[in-house]
């Protein structure tokens, strides 16, 4: 399995559909497998 790193960035685009970077993150996401962990 490859780790793959997300900063916050990515996930407001994911959340904002107004955000620029939208459309790439969704599309980022659809193609990522496995499991999703995330910290706070």
């Amino acid at each position: 399995m490859k780790a793959l790193f997300a900063d916050t960035f990515y996930y407001l685009a994911l959340a904002s559909e107004d955000d620029a970077a939208h459309q790439r993150t969704v599309d980022i996401s659809r193609s990522l497998k496995g499991r999703t962990i995330t910290t706070a």
